[in-house]
């Protein structure tokens, strides 16, 4: 079955590489409407918070414990992968801010 919230993913992500696009879990992507911000879920930190991505490319955490849900981390998906190397414990702390 084909996820057409994986595709509208795809396209925002376009701009990284195939490496890059890899380290993140598109397959199980889904929309999430959060305040006024509609964005697409790229990594499942396994806690009930998530890395998503918005139709702009702007890249945010999403910690539904924290008094700001959404809290903007990159302001595209290349300066993600400035911060983002493929292990999820590194992003713990922006989970947190």
């Amino acid at each position: 079955m084909e996820n057409p919230d994986q595709k509208t993913a795809e396209k925002i992500l376009k701009s990284l590489t195939k490496e890059q696009i890899a380290l993140l879990e598109l397959e199980h992507t889904f929309e999430i409407e959060l305040e006024d911000k509609h964005v697409f879920t790229i990594l499942d930190m396994e806690d009930g918070n998530y890395i998503a991505v918005n139709k702009q490319g702007k890249v945010y955490r999403l910690n539904h414990e924290h008094k700001e849900r959404a809290q903007l981390i990159a302001d595209s998906p290349i300066d993600f992968f400035n911060i983002y190397n493929g292990h999820k414990i590194e992003l713990e702390i922006l989970m947190n801010e």
